[in-house]
């Protein structure tokens, strides 16, 4: 502004010279020139001040909707905060009562269970008993009777007495192999592993079957080398050979032969075969001979009766004792059963 009125100065100075010229009034033009700038400088500056208000309320009425929109920003913040500790509050106390059920809920069930597992193995234990003892003394009866002159010398009793005395000894298998399997399918039957010779186990094996060999004439024969051991449950693996041995003498012919070996691979295990010159089988029968829900009994090469569930028992075991089980057959070549076993603990955790 005042660049302007030092513009219009000359301007206005110029009058009073020519007013000079003609009225020589000088002092009168610059008394004129000093109102004006003082007036128009009083002009400017109300104006200046009523600006600088104006900018003021407007900066103060902003800053005070800024911080009641902060505020607003804030409750909103302070609410939604509240709300989501009240759901969590919520949500935990809601766990804590659904897990305080279910544990309870629980431990009611862990007790009915054991309540029927200790049912279950008095019950084991009766079965076991009232089964297994009745025929044992059943077979052993009849095997005395048989042994009687009167009925020696009678051969169609004879013959008769021969066949209960079969079919008793098959019921015994039978009731044995049963029990076996629920003890192994319940794990009522413990697996106590151990390193022992092969050797040792074969023969008390052949001790319990020489009634059975010498009776169909079989001659038995031994490869196992004194130094090969494994390593698994003693009872387990006694039963498998038993099982796979009564199996060669069953499926023999009458003064056939049966051959045990053993050898040990690089691998830390010990193979050990059954290998007998019988009957065989078919290439069919083979695919299911461990397959418990195709269970099919076969009558021996003198009809001797067998339960059919004996061979997956066999498996079973073998497998607790962390081995496999392999069979080779040919019908009417015979058949040859391998089990394969760890031959110490080192092996045994290889294999695992």
């Amino acid at each position: 502004m005042r660049g302007i009125v030092c513009i219009l100065i000359p301007l206005i100075l110029s009058v009073p010279l020519k007013a000079q010229d003609t009225n020589s009034a000088p002092s009168k033009a610059f008394s004129d020139v000093e109102e004006y700038v003082s007036v128009s400088d009083s002009v400017m500056n109300e104006n200046s001040r009523r600006q600088m208000d104006e900018f003021r309320v407007q900066y103060d009425n902003q800053q005070k909707e800024n911080e009641i929109a902060l505020l607003k920003v804030k409750e909103d913040h302070d609410r939604i905060r509240l709300l989501i500790f009240v759901f969590s509050l919520l949500l935990l106390s809601v766990l804590v009562v659904m897990l305080f059920i279910l544990n309870r809920s629980m431990n009611a069930h862990n007790k009915a269970l054991k309540q029927m597992e200790s049912i279950k193995d008095r019950f084991y234990s009766v079965i076991s008993h009232d089964l297994k003892s009745p025929a044992v003394a059943q077979e052993m009866a009849l095997q005395s009777l048989c042994e009687d002159p009167v009925i020696k010398s009678n051969d169609e009793l004879s013959e008769k007495c021969g066949v209960l005395v079969k079919t008793a000894k098959a019921q015994s298998e039978l009731v044995h192999d049963l029990l076996l399997w629920t003890r192994l399918q319940t794990g009522n039957m413990q697996y106590v592993p151990a390193t022992f010779k092969v050797v040792s186990m074969f023969r008390e094996v052949s001790g319990l079957l020489a009634e059975s060999l010498k009776n169909k004439e079989i001659s038995l024969k031994s490869d196992i080398p004194d130094h090969i051991s494994i390593y698994a449950d003693r009872i387990m693996a006694s039963i498998v050979m038993r099982n796979l041995m009564s199996n060669a003498v069953k499926f023999s012919r009458r003064g056939g032969t049966i051959t045990v070996s053993a050898y040990a691979d690089e691998s830390g295990r010990t193979g050990i075969s059954v290998a007998d010159k019988g009957v065989g089988m078919s290439a069919e029968r083979l695919e299911t001979i461990f397959n418990l829900d195709k269970v099919e009994s076969t009558d021996g090469t003198e009809g001797e009766k067998g339960s059919g569930i004996g061979l997956e028992v066999c498996k079973e075991m073998v497998e607790k004792c962390g081995g496999i089980i392999l069979v080779e057959s040919e019908e009417g070549k015979g058949s040859v059963f391998t089990f394969i076993l760890p031959a110490s603990p080192e092996a045994a955790k290889k294999r695992k």
